[in-house]
């Protein structure tokens, strides 16, 4: 936001840096031709942030193309011919219009003066845009990959450790009720916390060893595990659920 700001507000300068004259006073903000230039870069900027915003979201980037050809024909033609409507060419008996420079010439003048300007709102808004697009689709292609490993991973899990919970029970295990427990607290961490972007590292250990513990009950005396956490933990952020699949692959194929 700081960065338009400051890009707008030199942007408006100009006219008045470039101003003929010596110095800038309040004489040069007087001046007919100054105040026709700060109109016209003030309509440039609006057509950045329109097309920006709007037009191209809406038109470009929806493929309607001959709609949002015709919208930059109507803004050029508004950038050039409102200027010189409100603020006129001042000519007097002194420094009368040249003969040679008719109303046609002078208007296709200005056309030829706000061109360039125009081109380069439309150039930089639609590179921005672009770019702005890209960013989003790649952080969209980002959160549907991840929410398609937590995918892959949750029912994966879930499943199995329900059918060791099934086996505990019909053993009449001492640690069903135990499993119950441990299931019911990863499944509610998985369903309100593992959606941000980042949690708490405690909890996603706590995750892990909640895991790690039903597997060694699953698993009981059949295979040795050792599980250890080295480090401080407390205070620390990570993304929820990336270290789990190598969890569970250390018991799918080091197990088997």
């Amino acid at each position: 936001m700081l960065a338009h700001i400051t890009g707008c507000a030199a942007f408006l300068v100009l006219p008045i840096l470039f101003a003929p004259g010596r110095g800038i006073s309040l004489s040069i903000l007087r001046n007919a031709h100054t105040q026709r230039e700060m109109l016209g870069y003030f309509l440039l900027v609006l057509f950045f942030y329109l097309n920006f915003l709007v037009l191209i979201p809406k038109l470009y980037f929806k493929k309607r193309y001959f709609v949002f050809a015709g919208a930059m024909l109507v803004c050029l033609i508004a950038i050039t011919f409102i200027p010189p409507y409100f603020i006129p060419h001042q000519f007097s008996k002194n420094m009368p219009m040249p003969p040679e420079l008719g109303q046609g010439k002078l208007l296709l003048f200005e056309l030829g003066h706000n061109f360039f300007g125009f081109l380069v709102a439309l150039f930089v808004s639609m590179t921005m845009s672009i770019n702005n697009k890209w960013k989003q689709v790649q952080e969209e292609k980002l959160a549907t990959e991840l929410s398609y490993l937590k995918a892959q991973i949750n029912p994966h899990f879930l499943f199995n450790t329900l059918n060791s919970i099934y086996a505990m029970a019909i053993e009449k295990s001492d640690h069903t009720a135990t499993a119950v427990v441990k299931l019911s607290g990863m499944m509610r961490y998985v369903i309100t916390e593992a959606h941000d972007d980042y949690v708490a590292l405690e909890k996603e250990i706590d995750y892990l060893g909640d895991y790690v513990e039903l597997q060694k009950m699953r698993l009981e005396n059949t295979v040795e595990v050792v599980y250890e956490v080295n480090g401080p933990v407390s205070g620390k952020q990570i993304a929820p659920l990336v270290l789990i699949p190598f969890v569970e692959n250390a018991f799918k194929y080091g197990v088997n």
